[in-house]
């Protein structure tokens, strides 16, 4: 289900085998275009997997590509590119008096108040670096998205990973997305949670997280 024009607070229950998750959907109201409506990039093909995910984001500002018209499927996406297609999102704005102690993280930034906005809410710690244009791992896309989205963690016994053991920081985040299909990597194999994550999949992660 996408988010409707008009959203109140309140709870989902999703099972999922014999487990309960719980949303707290402190959810955003926002108004979403058709798919129809966005422009189609060059170099994503109408069967790729992240094609409706793409599309969909395009149509609604969440997304760009580049000027050559290009998305750039398979380039990592970086950790302010990233903040700024969950801000738009979840419809993130930083109050006027909040500050950043980031170095490399000026107000020129494409990004700045995305990251400002997102860092206030507490899905970045304000410390010293926050490194914009480094990849943001899967490990960290996971725990942005559940942050952003108010999704309670769940770390029981259902899913495992062989790559995520419990002394990952991200561990619940990774296990919940997981539990909630945002991830299709099946359980029992690798997650991979130190690797970059992809424009694509990045696209197609966040447009589960709405849906």
């Amino acid at each position: 289900m996408k988010l409707k024009n008009t959203q109140t607070h309140r709870n989902k229950n999703r099972f999922i085998g014999t487990t309960t998750i719980t949303i707290a959907a402190t959810a955003v109201a926002a108004t979403y275009a058709p798919t129809a409506e966005a422009a189609t990039f060059k170099d994503v093909p109408a069967n790729h997997y992240a094609n409706e995910a793409i599309t969909y984001m395009a149509a609604n500002k969440i997304i760009n590509g580049y000027p050559d018209n290009t998305y750039r499927l398979n380039q990592p996406v970086t950790r302010a590119q990233a903040a700024k297609m969950i801000a738009l999102a979840i419809k993130a704005n930083p109050s006027n008096a909040y500050k950043l102690n980031f170095s490399g993280v000026t107000p020129t930034h494409g990004a700045y108040d995305h990251i400002r906005a997102l860092t206030e809410k507490g899905l970045f710690a304000n410390q010293t670096k926050f490194n914009p244009n480094a990849p943001l791992t899967r490990g960290q896309m996971a725990k942005l998205l559940v942050l952003g989205y108010n999704i309670i963690t769940d770390d029981n016994a259902f899913i495992r990973f062989a790559d995520v053991t419990k002394s990952n920081g991200a561990y619940a985040h990774i296990i919940t997305i997981a539990e909630l299909n945002i991830t299709t990597t099946r359980p029992g194999t690798h997650f991979k949670p130190n690797e970059p994550v992809t424009r694509a999949q990045m696209a197609a992660f966040l447009h589960r997280t709405i849906d």
